[in-house]
């Protein structure tokens, strides 16, 4: 491993033609519980990466989580993301110039992601608009078992430690918010859903959330076969 970081950090010197000074080196700390939006230049769409203390996540794209580490070699950074050895140089607070030396001309930037919002601004009670919109009655009725007692309408209930789905039936959850607080993932079953995984949250104010929720789906074959939803509007319902 150490031949093959020698042999990067010839690459990672000749792509970025520059050398750093020894008391600017790139550590752990520098991504260590951040978030980063990767922007590739032969690619479309972007990859945000989740990093904790010592393992990392795509969280757009999958649930594995690996290990990552920064190693310095030669006056240089590397990022190693698995088995995967990135060339870094850091333009400005937020912005990194990246070179996955693992795989030919993989050029890419990494810009950090800071939280939009508190993860306070999502407690509280919080309905689906359409079950404000319209009457009780428009609504198909529970599917069997019918319980005999139920709150109207619906609502999702996030508090510290917990998420409840009031459904028909109350259903509670733990759930993870990541680093930037704008995924939030749990297992949370329901009268309706076989079971929520995650939200992606696109935007929250005072009184209005708007989500994409992942239901958990079995196809015919019984493979999983999990996509966002179209966004949900959530509005905040006063105690």
């Amino acid at each position: 491993m150490r031949f093959r970081i020698y042999r990067y950090a010839i690459i990672f010197s000749l792509f970025f033609n520059c050398n750093h000074d020894s008391k600017h080196l790139i550590t752990e700390s520098t991504f260590k519980n951040k978030t980063f939006v990767s922007y590739y230049e032969t690619e479309k769409d972007s990859l945000i990466i989740e990093f904790t203390d010592t393992t990392y996540q795509y969280i757009n794209y999958s649930k594995e989580k690996r290990n990552w580490r920064i190693t310095n070699y030669n006056d240089s950074d590397f990022l190693i993301l698995d088995k995967i050895a990135i060339g870094i140089k850091q333009l400005n607070d937020s912005v990194f110039k990246c070179h996955n030396v693992s795989h030919d001309d993989m050029k890419f930037e990494m810009i950090l992601k800071n939280p939009k919002w508190s993860e306070e601004k999502l407690y509280g009670k919080w309905v689906e608009d359409i079950y404000l919109e319209k009457s009780e009655d428009f609504f198909p009725p529970p599917p069997p078992p019918i319980p005999e007692k139920y709150d109207w309408p619906p609502y999702y209930e996030i508090s510290e430690d917990k998420i409840t789905n009031n459904h028909y039936d109350i259903n509670e959850s733990k759930y993870e918010l990541n680093n930037s607080n704008e995924y939030l993932f749990t297992n949370l079953r329901s009268h309706i859903y076989d079971k929520e995984i995650k939200w992606r949250i696109k935007s929250v104010t005072d009184s209005v959330m708007i989500i994409n929720r992942m239901i958990e789906k079995q196809n015919y074959k019984f493979e999983f076969q999990n996509t966002f939803s179209k966004d949900v509007k959530l509005i905040r319902m006063n105690n």
